[in-house]
């Protein structure tokens, strides 16, 4: 083992109680992952992932604010596949996207889509708490809805600027 090696440490994140939190989709990035149980070596495929913070709406100026629990913000993340899929899949990608917009996206709307336009969008995300492999427990997205129930329309998805 080499001293002072930056990246021995694991990243840990904290966990939170299973639930249905109010949340603001705040960012989503393109990335990569390794294909789930790929063996050593296998390269990378594109992945997405989702970011969602927890909120509450302050009572006096009904605004939005972070949860904060045991002095840490409560936060969620969700890494993805890339393949969108069809109207009943229960793929990831697809659940989460379909939960944000509020509907199933079209495939001109899926063609254009500017994932910047689904930032910022008010939504709950239902969490459970899930053992990891490598031990400890971690927090996995299950599902994603719309707050207000208002289906995005194609102007909204496809906008070159979030509105």
């Amino acid at each position: 083992m080499v001293a002072n090696t930056p990246f021995l440490k694991k990243q840990t994140f904290p966990t939170f109680p299973a639930d249905k939190y109010k949340c603001r989709v705040t960012k989503i990035e393109l990335t990569e992952r390794v294909p789930f149980q790929a063996p050593e070596g296998t390269p990378k495929e594109p992945a997405i992932r989702f970011y969602f913070d927890a909120v509450d709406v302050d009572a006096k100026s009904k605004t939005e604010i972070p949860i904060i629990i045991d002095g840490k913000p409560v936060d969620f993340r969700s890494l993805t596949g890339v393949d969108y899929g069809g109207e009943t899949s229960t793929n990831a990608v697809t659940k989460i996207v379909d939960g944000i917009v509020g509907r199933h996206l079209t495939d001109t709307e899926l063609e254009n889509l500017n994932f910047s336009n689904l930032e910022n969008q008010s939504v709950y995300v239902m969490v459970t708490l899930e053992p990891k492999k490598t031990g400890g427990m971690i927090n996995k997205v299950v599902s994603v809805t719309r707050v207000d129930g208002i289906p995005m329309t194609t102007e909204q998805l496809t906008a070159s600027t979030p509105a």
